[in-house]
């Protein structure tokens, strides 16, 4: 059993309620973690109403493209508290790379 009450867990990648991050930020809330989400802007409508349907408590959560690192210092300096777990599930694939 993962001894994680009282922790406090970032997740980058939740996308939408199928997404995989999603899926480890709600398993990581059954734990007793605390959630923050980081979240690409094309994903704000969807990751809202993840956020506002109230299943996993989000006090925190921004739009955060990690590929610009101005992002990523802005979104660490909001970050309440000590992280820490980091959950990276940010993926991304040329369409064309698969055809």
């Amino acid at each position: 059993m993962l001894h994680l009450e009282g922790k406090h867990a970032v997740v980058f990648g939740a996308a939408s309620e199928a997404s995989i991050a999603w899926a480890i930020a709600r398993a990581l809330h059954r734990y007793r973690c605390r959630i923050s989400l980081g979240y690409q802007q094309r994903f704000k409508s969807r990751v809202l109403q993840l956020v506002r349907g109230g299943e996993v408590p989000v006090p925190y959560f921004e739009r955060c493209d990690v590929t610009k690192p101005e992002e990523l210092q802005s979104f660490f300096a909001g970050v309440p508290g000590q992280i820490d777990v980091l959950v990276h599930s940010i993926a991304y694939a040329n369409p064309q790379t698969f055809s």
